[in-house]
């Protein structure tokens, strides 16, 4: 019992000089973003997530950077935080003075970059200005398409999966969901067929219709 104590008391120790040194990563909850769902407190395996005004919270003292709740996140509101790292001591005094010997010669080098950076720009200009025309030629020729509406295709709801959570209606960029007794009700007219309720249901309740 004694060496299993042990081993734990070194296993956390491990974590926390981990995260102290940054050697691992550590994730953020994006406020905004989180609907509340909760899926992610009982998957971590640490117990580092609890729910705060509605909102998920992550312990970054308890976190040991596994990820699991950013895959089970459905609206993608965690992510992984970007660690800084330390800028970089200048050089000693001699790579300085090779750098002030070498301004020169760079300097002459730039000037003559220059001149044919805009010899280059001088033939470019030209060059659209060919290619603008021919274009112009070409919309006066050629009469124009009719614009052709393309048909949205909406999802579909299979009740027998769908467990009323409200996922679908609250993520909709649009809108286009509407909670009806308990179910996702989709307006066609406002639905872009972005497919953005499919992919996020935790259930596969909602797919697109097989086409003819």
């Amino acid at each position: 019992m004694k060496k299993i104590v042990l081993a734990l008391s070194i296993a956390i120790f491990g974590v926390a000089l981990a995260v102290g040194q940054g050697l691992l990563p550590r994730f953020r909850v994006d406020s905004r973003r989180c609907i509340g769902c909760a899926q992610c407190v009982p998957k971590c395996p640490v117990g580092a997530i609890t729910m705060e005004k509605g909102r998920a919270v992550i312990d970054p003292v308890k976190c040991i950077g596994c990820g699991i709740c950013v895959d089970v996140c459905p609206v993608n509101a965690i992510s992984q935080m970007e660690i800084e790292k330390p800028a970089k001591a200048p050089s000693q005094q001699g790579h300085a003075a090779s750098q002030s010997a070498e301004a020169p010669s760079q300097q002459g080098h730039a000037a003559s970059q220059s001149s044919e950076t805009s010899s280059q720009g001088n033939r470019h200009r030209r060059g659209q200005q060919t290619a603008s025309r021919i274009e112009t030629e070409k919309t006066v020729d050629s009469p124009k398409a009719e614009p052709t509406a393309e048909k949205v295709s909406v999802p579909i709801l299979d009740a027998s999966r769908c467990i009323s959570c409200g996922i679908c209606a609250k993520i909709c960029p649009v809108d286009a969901i509407e909670m009806v007794d308990g179910r996702p009700v989709i307006d066609p007219e406002k639905c872009t067929g972005c497919g953005l309720c499919i992919e996020k249901c935790p259930f596969n309740a909602l797919s697109f219709p097989e086409k003819d």
